[in-house]
């Protein structure tokens, strides 16, 4: 897998299905499980094969065709304007938008019941990656009003790319210091349902893929496509667009 860095955000040079088979094995390595969906990773292969790299045409895009289904997210639900945040737990970008902008969309639109923010896995820098979102995915189903305390969390904890911070006990010491988590419930879904979390992340990959997002973060609001970490003007300008069109 070869990836590029440009200056607001990491971007990939492959095809989802390459990131489909060499993310589940790089999951089944970190959770010591040596059962994987073989059909799943010799059809992606085998597609990878028949699609090469090439440079997209725009894309137009809505936050109405964004799957919400399984989404884990802030906000209330009812808020007038959705954010779809595809995002690597291990991106530097992801972590600037975390520290410069997101501090202030929750402020600004969040908490006034303004925007909803949906967390959309695009998981492709590493193992690491892959255990973060493993965990938060079972955060999100034990307790979801404690996700994105965890999620900020996670990012707060974050070394350089492939580090050394990020294996399983890392993950769960982690997991200990967000107060009123049930740590044995979620280590425990971890175990039972790691194959269908995994499942849900690589359909937001390739989901992400589909409304041209090519690399970390990628974010979806109204009709418009923000790629790389750009500054919090950005992201108000197209919250304030969708707003302004709600009667």
């Amino acid at each position: 897998m070869k990836r590029r860095i440009f200056g607001t955000s990491h971007t990939l040079a492959v095809s989802a299905a390459v990131l489909l088979a060499g993310g589940m094995v790089a999951w089944a390595t970190v959770w010591g499980f040596d059962r994987i969906a073989d059909e799943v990773r010799i059809g992606a292969l085998a597609s990878a094969e028949s699609n090469a790299p090439q440079v997209a045409a725009p894309i137009a895009v809505s936050f109405d065709d964004v799957s919400l289904k399984d989404a884990p997210f802030i906000g209330s639900a009812t808020a007038p304007v959705g954010m779809a945040y595809w995002f690597d737990y291990q991106c530097p970008f992801c972590r600037r938008v975390e520290q410069e902008v997101m501090p202030r969309l929750i402020e600004e639109y969040v908490k006034p019941g303004k925007l909803r923010i949906y967390f959309k896995d695009y998981q492709f820098l590493g193992r690491d990656s892959y255990e973060a979102a493993v965990a938060s995915r079972a955060v999100w189903e034990v307790a979801p009003e404690l996700f994105g305390a965890w999620h900020s969390a996670l990012f707060a904890r974050q070394d350089r790319e492939n580090g050394g911070w990020g294996n399983r006990d890392d993950i769960f010491a982690l997991l200990e210091t967000i107060p009123g988590l049930d740590v044995s419930k979620v280590k425990q879904l971890i175990t039972q349902k790691v194959d269908e979390y995994v499942a849900r992340m690589d359909r937001d990959l390739q989901e992400g893929g589909r409304f041209g997002v090519q690399g970390t973060p990628g974010t979806v609001i109204g009709t418009r496509l923000i790629s790389g970490a750009e500054p919090f003007e950005e992201f108000q300008a197209a919250i304030e667009a969708v707003l302004n069109k709600t009667p």
